[in-house]
């Protein structure tokens, strides 16, 4: 099963929105050793919503839609896998 079809399952899946985001963070970082975690932003304001904790150094934040996004450290976006995760959830995350 390929990581983007685990993370649509997960979001799928029954449960609050919250812990679905926590099980998707934990296989984020047990298949590919990303710590991701999603916020919900207020303008420039990015507050922890969900995650894994010790996201030491947010190297990348990425906007999801107008209510959250995340950040993440080691999650190298310029693979195909990884595009296609952000892609669903964009998609089904909310």
């Amino acid at each position: 099963m390929f990581l983007s079809d685990e993370v649509s399952a997960i979001l799928d899946s029954e449960g609050e929105l919250k812990a679905r985001l926590e099980r998707v963070c934990d296989l984020l970082f047990r298949k590919c050793g990303a710590k991701i975690c999603f916020c919900e932003v207020f303008s420039s304001r990015w507050s922890y919503f969900a995650g894994l904790d010790g996201v030491v150094v947010p190297e990348k934040r990425i906007v999801l839609n107008e209510r959250f996004g995340i950040i993440a450290e080691n999650f190298d976006l310029n693979d195909t896998e990884n595009i296609e995760v952000i892609d669903i959830l964009k998609q089904k995350a909310w």
